[in-house]
């Protein structure tokens, strides 16, 4: 097994259920992260995925369910760290619809083109023009190839399509071609695939991007480097924002990569079991070993 980050890890590393976290780290830098962690938890800055993290993937048209302890745990990140909350492909008002934008939880919602902190949304930046064109091509490719058109989900910012992930990879690619060229006659929109989804979303927007332009933001207000930044991901998206951990790791930004079941098992320092049971368990570890500290809070 590698102590050192950034070689692969070994596959067979097993899942994290609960107990005790450090033991359960794979690197010397994600220990490090979460000493940092631990002993700066109010400078600190955690954010979750959602489906596939926080609570299970569902099927095309389905509705997740949520944990009952899961508001609370968030809960009570909101109050532990400096920064706690969830970054995600959905919007902030389905978020809402699932009662998890609770006090002192920031929502990043669509991939962070939407931010909601405590009752406020500040605008961020204006929807991709090509979007609703978009849109009407996927409609008509979706329902050329016999799939269901019930799936597919415009949002301000995104346009998203969810199919089974035992679909023909034929008709996969039938479905992606055409859209490759939507987004690039478009200007201002990307493509992206993940099994069971497809994505068209703002240029030059991803977990990365939005992780780096988010921690811009919260410096501009209290210009204090964060003791520690730590993501939660299960998913081809999650690994722009792991990209950027490394990143901010080779700066000397103590950092944790945390990865939910076995997509991202070369990419994180720590892997735990799939929703709910993970993810309640690594945030009772953490709200049982973040004390209350009196130094800045990186929050607004």
């Amino acid at each position: 097994m590698s102590s050192v980050s950034g070689e692969l890890r070994t596959r067979d590393a097993p899942l994290y259920t609960g107990g005790d976290v450090r033991s359960a780290i794979l690197t010397d830098a994600g220990k490090e992260g979460w000493d940092a962690l631990m002993e700066h938890p109010k400078r600190a800055v955690v954010l979750w995925d959602l489906t596939g993290t926080l609570v299970e993937n569902v099927p095309p048209g389905g509705t997740p369910r949520v944990d009952p302890g899961l508001r609370e745990g968030l809960l009570q990140m909101g109050e532990l760290y400096g920064v706690a909350g969830i970054l995600t492909g959905w919007s902030v008002a389905q978020v809402d619809e699932l009662d998890l934008t609770v006090r002192n939880c920031h929502i990043l919602g669509q991939f962070g083109a939407e931010h909601w902190h405590n009752g406020v949304r500040p605008p961020l930046m204006l929807p991709p023009s090509g979007l609703s064109t978009a849109a009407d091509k996927l409609h008509k490719v979706v329902k050329e190839l016999g799939l269901d058109t019930r799936h597919i989900h415009l949002k301000a910012y995104m346009l998203a399509f969810r199919y089974a992930e035992d679909t023909d990879p034929r008709v996969v690619e039938l479905l992606l071609a055409p859209l490759r060229k939507v987004a690039e006659a478009a200007g201002d929109l990307t493509l992206l695939h993940d099994p069971g989804m497809v994505r068209l979303v703002p240029e030059e927007l991803d977990k990365g991007i939005s992780l780096r332009r988010f921690l811009e933001r919260l410096e501009r207000i209290v210009p204090r480097e964060p003791s520690a930044v730590m993501v939660v991901g299960d998913g081809k998206p999650d690994e722009a924002a792991m990209d950027e951990l490394d990143r901010l790791r080779a700066e000397g930004v103590p950092t944790l990569k945390v990865g939910v079941g076995e997509k991202l098992r070369d990419k994180v320092d720590l892997f735990v079991a799939g929703p709910p049971q993970g993810a309640l368990a690594l945030i009772d570890a953490m709200c049982a070993g973040g004390a209350p500290e009196s130094d800045g809070v990186v929050a607004d």
